[in-house]
């Protein structure tokens, strides 16, 4: 099967959480307070939230949407919050999750039962837990998948 995430009827479906992360900064929030409790264990978190995860795509590129005080900042154009709703009402198709909102994006757009990844990937899934939670969408079982580390026969040596 192939799934073009760019689809404009998924980006659709999903404007919600777009327009929550705009309103609320939720995965902000869950994410610094699932840290918080990680550090707390002595955990290394794997990454840390931006206040807003999102991108905004333009006609040549991928622009990071930065909170600025009280504005939204794009390239070097400012919004406040109700033109950067409206243009995601507008332009739903120019905006994009990154890396924290886009496993929320993915299983909202094809749910599964289980994620297979590395260490790193496993990571920061499980830094967003609580922010799956928020926004109800089912969480699937992480499973680490098989990996290996390659030694060449001079580090082997020196390890023996």
């Amino acid at each position: 099967m192939i799934l073009d995430a760019d689809d404009v009827e998924l980006k659709k479906s999903f404007k919600w959480a777009i327009e929550a992360d705009i309103n609320e900064k939720f995965v902000h929030r869950h994410v610094k307070e699932t840290n918080q409790k990680l550090l707390d264990l002595h955990y290394k978190v794997q990454i840390d939230p931006r206040e807003l995860n999102l991108f905004y795509h333009d006609t040549s590129k991928r622009e990071r949407i930065k909170l600025e005080d009280d504005h939204f900042k794009i390239a070097e154009a400012n919004y406040d919050k109700d033109s950067l709703l409206n243009l995601a009402e507008s332009d739903i198709d120019r905006f994009s999750p990154n890396v924290l909102l886009r496993p929320l994006y993915q299983e909202h757009i094809l749910p599964n039962l289980a994620y297979v990844g590395g260490p790193s990937e496993l990571a920061y899934w499980l830094q967003l837990k609580s922010t799956f939670d928020h926004v109800d969408i089912a969480y699937p079982i992480l499973i680490l998948r098989d990996h290996f580390a390659f030694m060449s026969k001079k580090t082997t040596s020196t390890m023996d």
